[in-house]
């Protein structure tokens, strides 16, 4: 298999995903020692809110920019420097807007709906940042229009190198938890910011340098057209998502714990645990991303077998990929506990959520697949499917059930989203799953890993040396099974090398 251009992106933007991945979760790392598991569950519930002033500040803007970016840039008369001009005026405006409803709604938010009164103030900080992380969006959208991954890659992480170390230098021993969530919210304003700047230049200089020919071309109606149903479908999940979030905290409140026992659960399930377990999703979301074309031109080049070939080999690596995830996160689960948040209790949460990853891993890569083969509406009804859910099972689980009525509510919905998903897949593509090789012999090979590891390395220390050597053998012996057990991984592996390239049926 030859290294295409699009072999090359996926993997730039691999690497590059694996970074700023790796410092969220450093930052997190970090944070949990200052400011313990109360204080991540503070701001989990801040960020929660501020996230869906997010959606609704940008919400559509980066498919439309992109789409109309590669048509302006193939048309007879383009004209890259009103096209940018025209939509950023339009996500000032939008940015703007959500930022000053965020601000005067920041007490209503903390009093009566967060019961938190304590973030307000962080709240109130956060709303400045919408402007600019909106205009930073439609930027990076543009220069993603023309991968360039590189430089989106350097303006996320002067954000978050920006806030890290304004954070770092600012937190002081003593401070309350809203102090430390305000401080936070602070160095995320300076991130963003920064951001703006950085983008700005890069898109300027690149638009610069283009051919333009003033014309008339209509911009409202095609940008309405592609943005509005993809910031509708965004901002209905998004809304459930963060009805979802802010009811756990309340029901356990309602069961009986207290605001500071509940804020803590929350904070290791959400802040530590969920992080662990969705922090090697990014390599596959970075290779999703590339899937939507891939797959897209391969059906409208009526190329049948190559579609068959990538949707088969991207479920069977999909699902060997998580089930060696999911026995790093079971039998590795006290190690990464310790080694990353001093917190023995997060374990316990790991090898809980550990059996649930090969199924939020395969939805991740569905999706993708299922956009490229034009069915993004089904998706779509999926995953809203999914929020109504979790919201009504939340609300009514929670506060009986407390820890375990989460845990069902989070297995029951990823499940029934994915079943859905790939239900799909394989009725539009012809595409099946092996029973054998991409389930049975995964877990065995899986369980197998993970109990040599646990016994062979047992006797060395939780330390982050002593993790990462656990991390390798687990990860070197299921390799090793599953190349000796299963031919199919063996060619999917020798052909994304180059070794070579066979179509399996």
């Amino acid at each position: 298999m030859k290294i295409n251009r699009m072999t090359k992106y996926t993997a730039i933007s691999t690497i590059i995903s694996l970074i700023m991945r790796g410092l969220g979760l450093g930052f997190s790392v970090f944070l949990t020692r200052k400011k313990g598991s109360e204080g991540i569950g503070l701001m989990t519930l801040i960020t929660s809110v501020y996230a869906l002033g997010v959606s609704f500040s940008a919400a559509g803007y980066r498919l439309a920019t992109t789409r109309l970016a590669v048509e302006d840039e193939n048309s007879k008369s383009p004209d890259a420097l009103t096209l940018i001009l025209k939509i950023l005026t339009l996500a000032l405006i939008t940015g703007t807007l959500a930022a000053f409803f965020m601000r005067m709604g920041s007490e209503f938010i903390a009093v009566n709906i967060l019961k938190e009164p304590r973030s307000a103030q962080a709240l109130k900080t956060l709303s400045v940042s919408l402007p600019f992380l909106a205009l930073s969006g439609v930027l990076c959208a543009y220069l993603g229009a023309f991968y360039k991954v590189v430089k989106i890659g350097i303006v996320q992480g002067v954000s978050q190198i920006c806030q890290i170390i304004y954070v770092a230098l600012s937190l002081k021993e003593g401070f309350l938890v809203e102090e430390c969530c305000n401080k936070i919210a602070v160095g995320s304003v300076l991130g963003e910011f920064a951001a703006l700047l950085i983008a700005v230049f890069f898109v300027f200089s690149q638009i610069k340098n283009k051919k333009r020919v003033r014309s008339n071309k209509k911009f409202f109606a095609p940008f309405i057209r592609i943005a509005l149903p993809d910031a509708l479908g965004y901002e209905l999940r998004s809304a459930l998502s963060t009805i979802q979030q802010l009811l756990v905290p309340i029901g356990f409140r309602k069961s009986g714990a207290s605001a500071s026992v509940a804020l803590s659960v929350y904070g290791i399930m959400h802040g530590m645990a969920l992080q662990i377990v969705l922090f090697p999703s990014c390599i596959l979301r970075s290779l999703s991303s590339l899937l939507v074309p891939v797959i897209t031109e391969s059906r409208s080049l009526g190329n049948e077998l190559k579609t068959k070939t990538t949707i088969r080999r991207v479920l069977h690596m999909t699902l060997a990929f998580s089930f060696m995830i999911s026995s790093i996160m079971f039998f590795c689960a006290d190690a990464l506990a310790i080694a990353l948040y001093n917190t023995p209790e997060c374990a316990a949460f790991l090898r809980l959520f550990s059996p649930l990853i090969p199924i939020m891993y395969l939805d991740i890569c569905a999706d993708s697949m299922l956009k490229g083969l034009d069915k993004q509406v089904a998706s779509m009804g999926y995953n809203l499917l999914d929020s109504i859910v979790s919201v009504v099972m939340v609300y009514f689980l929670i506060p009986k059930y407390q820890v375990t009525g989460y845990v069902i509510m989070v297995f029951f919905t990823e499940t029934m989203n994915t079943l859905l998903s790939v239900w799909k897949l394989i009725k539009v593509s012809n595409v099946g799953l092996s029973p054998y090789y991409d389930i049975v012999n995964p877990i065995i090979c899986a369980l197998g890993a993970g109990a040599i590891c646990f016994f062979v390395t047992k006797t060395i220390p939780n330390t982050p040396i002593g993790l990462v050597i656990k991390l390798l053998f687990n990860i070197l012996t299921y390799v090793s099974l599953m190349l000796m057990s299963s031919p199919e991984t063996k060619e999917n592996l020798f052909s994304m090398f180059g070794i070579r390239h066979k179509a399996i049926s």
